[in-house]
């Protein structure tokens, strides 16, 4: 089985983990998504970055780039999963490489590595006042901010 790659990138609150859902769902069962915040640094490292989770450094690319090329090869792979209530990893879960495979964060194609390993990618794009809307929603609803 050959896997395809999408990588789903845009500004926050744009809609990319939305998108990412509903392209998995239609592939039910047969698809996963890797979120890039699992690949978060260690957040005090994070805080002296300038524009910190906007960073690209604050993302440790190489690690999730070895995640992907590991699922794709070995045919399964844990990636971590972040919790953004107390900015930390907060476990892994263990994924079986899918038809589909969906990567989504709002920095992602700043990894040239990342960008080469998808199939297509997409950009989504939403109005600055809608996604301070929904981050907002988002932020207070979800994360407990």
């Amino acid at each position: 089985m050959t896997t395809l790659v999408v990588g789903v990138c845009g500004a926050s609150s744009s809609g990319k983990t939305w998108l990412a859902a509903e392209l998995s769902a239609g592939f039910a069962g047969r698809s996963e998504v890797i979120s890039q915040d699992g690949y978060y640094r260690d957040n005090a490292a994070v805080q002296l970055l300038d524009y910190r989770h906007d960073n690209p450094e604050a993302i440790d690319f190489d690690a999730l780039v070895a995640d992907v090329e590991a699922l794709l090869c070995n045919g399964h792979e844990d990636v971590p999963v972040y919790d953004y209530t107390v900015h930390a990893v907060a476990g892994t879960r263990r994924l079986a490489a899918p038809e589909l495979l969906i990567i989504e964060g709002h920095l992602l194609f700043a990894s040239a590595a990342l960008r080469a390993l998808c199939g297509y990618t997409v950009w989504v794009s939403a109005k600055a006042d809608l996604r301070l809307e929904r981050r907002l929603r988002r932020d207070i609803e979800e994360r407990g901010r």
